[in-house]
This record gives C-alpha cells, structure tokens and sequence, in this order.
C-alpha cells in the first residue's frame, strides 16, 4: 500500500513473556485501562521489549538528561530539589518497571507518587509531558532498530504509547 513489503514476522508474542492487568474491578485505573484498550498482550509486547531497553539504558538516560539541560527552568527544578544524578537512578527504575508488563496497585500507587512529587516541585504539566515525549522518541529509536517486521514495529509501538 505504501511500498512497504510485507515480511514475515519474526517477532512473535508468545506465553513466554509476562503480562498481567492486576486492578480492582470497576476503579477508576480499570476505566482508564479499558479507555486506552491497553490488554495484557499489550504488556506481553512491551515486557519483550525489556532486554533491548535494558540494553539501552545508559543512553537513554543521558539523552533525556541533556535535552532537560537545555530548560533553564528544568535545570534549576533539578538542582532546587534533587540533583540529576539522583533522578537518573529513580527514572531508570521507573522506565524498567515499565516494561516489566504488570500493572497492579504498588504499580500504580508509584506512579501517582511520582505525579504529586512533579505537582509539589512546580514542575508544569508541558514540561513532564515534553520530557516523557524525549523517552518515548528514544524508545520507538530501539524498537525500530531492533525488531525487523513492519507489523511487529507497528504493534510494538501501538502498546508502548498505551
């Protein structure tokens, strides 16, 4: 359709990875899991992921941290309240607890967590969402470098984005 050719997949989900949506029924995170049709082959995906941004890591947190560099205002948010450092270590958990394909209420729980610290810091809702886009372009980067099939590329980062 677009001069793509079809390959044959090589990047198969199977049973082999994990992914579990463990929430209470009918909450609000059930809804807003449900809204985004985020499933649990979704995190199968993303958990198969795991080894290639592992692999990564390094890279990915000093592309994040330079391009923050850049904001005057984020480098002192930084400095003021912790140091990059610091938030390198407590973002590299973050991210390998992403691809860890389990959603659960400690899961959960940490990420709202996370939120209130930004919320206490000042640190504004176009910044976060800024620096989370500097990720999300870093990690579709790995995706793209390593998965062959079109189709897997596809699928792969349709549940990432989720």
């Amino acid at each position: 359709m677009f001069g793509f050719k079809r390959k044959e997949r090589l990047y198969i989900v199977s049973d082999d990875f994990y992914g579990q949506i463990d929430v209470p029924k009918n909450s609000e995170i059930e809804r807003q899991i449900r809204l985004i049709n985020l499933t649990e082959r979704d995190l199968r995906i993303i958990h198969s992921l795991k080894p290639y941004v592992d692999q990564n890591i390094t890279e990915i947190m000093s592309t994040f941290y330079d391009n923050l560099e850049v904001e005057s205002n984020l480098h002192k948010i930084i400095n003021t309240n912790s140091s990059a450092e610091r938030l390198k270590i407590t973002l590299e958990r973050h991210i390998s607890e992403i691809f860890e394909g389990h959603i659960d209420e400690q899961y959960m729980q940490k990420r709202l967590q996370i939120a209130h610290i930004h919320l206490k810091i000042g640190l504004d809702t176009k910044w976060y969402v800024g620096s989370f886009q500097i990720l999300l372009s870093f990690i579709i980067g790995v995706i793209r470098e390593n998965i062959q099939s079109l189709d897997d590329v596809v699928d792969a980062i349709d549940s990432v984005t989720k």
